[in-house]
């Protein structure tokens, strides 16, 4: 594996060792779905192959605006699959935002996760004349504009297309170079002017890579878990780093349920921001009852985990309180830095 060069030639290679291990967990209804890496590729071929059949080209733009989901990491593996660009965008920022990116990234198809997102760009479509597909997480409120389609419907057309082009994706794949863009994020400041980064194939594996040879101690079998936003990197990248050491993810779809899934999750790592961790122990130490600080900590992130990676360091109280917790604590700088 140390001679992957691109994102493509690291999905190749994942899949083929583990084939049909379960890759993901994501919670549909009161039941979890479990994904296998074998359809985790066929779900991304489903959707590369419904991409290319609109014209999707080396170096095309697709923006993402949503919090990490398996349906949005679906999106960006496919899109790395046919050498598109991924530039991912907080389901949260204001419409004047998302458009101003649109604008100026030449973005030919955008992801929403929220039906409110949806309701807001159907009113300003017109203010991006690259965008040509919208393609829509939800079911609801997709109303008659034909650029809009939602997932399963994507996977459906994509999944009837796929067999046919099989070898071109291949030839896409293979024709990905380690410096071709992968992401693109953008930063605005309190005037919105823009700042935009780039980060290619080469500086995310290189990433993972060094990011890799310093968790040993997390293995194949462990479960991880999160709920991220989506704002910097980090956020972004470290389901990528999950899905490059083998393990099994799950991903809350909300916030909200993050609380009630870990219990059910049980996961052993943990994927959180330096304030989302604050923010956890808070709502562990106001549970009620007479068990030690340790223990209730424990109980709150489902009584298994072993550790946690972060942005960056909490406050010294925190730290003092996850090693009291036999749970490690580790800063990943190679995501948070790109």
């Amino acid at each position: 594996m140390n001679d992957e060069r691109t994102i493509p030639e690291m999905m190749t290679n994942r899949i083929k060792r583990y084939g049909g291990k379960i890759l993901f967990q994501h919670k549909v209804g009161w039941s979890w779905k479990q994904i296998t890496w074998l359809d985790f590729e066929k779900t991304i071929k489903d959707i590369a192959s419904f991409l290319l059949g609109l014209g999707f080209a080396p170096g095309t733009a697709a923006i993402i605006v949503s919090g990490s989901r398996t349906e949005s990491l679906f999106a960006e593996f496919g899109i790395y699959l046919l050498g598109g660009i991924t530039i991912p965008i907080d389901d949260n920022d204001d419409l004047e935002k998302i458009i101003k990116i649109a604008r100026d990234s030449k973005s030919r198809f955008m992801f929403v996760a929220k039906e409110s997102t949806l309701k807001e760009l159907s009113n300003k479509i017109h203010e991006v004349p690259s965008l040509h597909k919208i393609v829509t997480f939800t079911d609801t409120g997709i109303g008659e504009d034909e650029r809009v389609i939602p997932f399963k419907g994507l996977l459906k057309f994509g999944s009837m297309k796929r067999k046919m082009l099989e070898d071109e994706l291949a030839r896409k794949a293979e024709g990905v170079l380690p410096d071709s863009t992968a992401a693109v994020f953008y930063n605005f400041d309190s005037d919105l002017k823009k700042e935009r980064k780039e980060i290619t194939h080469k500086d995310l594996i290189k990433a993972l890579k060094g990011a890799s040879e310093k968790l040993l101690s997390i293995t194949e079998e462990d479960q991880a878990f999160s709920h991220l936003s989506y704002v910097s990197p980090y956020e972004r990248f470290v389901n990528y780093l999950g899905i490059y050491m083998g393990n099994r993810i799950s991903i809350a779809e909300t916030r909200d349920n993050f609380f009630d899934d870990i219990l059910e999750v049980k996961p052993t790592v943990i994927y959180e921001t330096q304030k989302g961790i604050e923010n956890l122990c808070s709502k562990a130490l106001s549970n009620p009852g007479r068990v030690s600080i340790s223990q209730k900590l424990r109980n709150a992130i489902g009584g298994r985990a072993k550790h946690i990676l972060i942005d960056s360091l909490p406050r010294r109280e925190i730290i003092n309180l996850l090693s009291s917790s036999d749970i490690s604590l580790t800063e990943v700088p190679e995501l948070a830095g790109l």
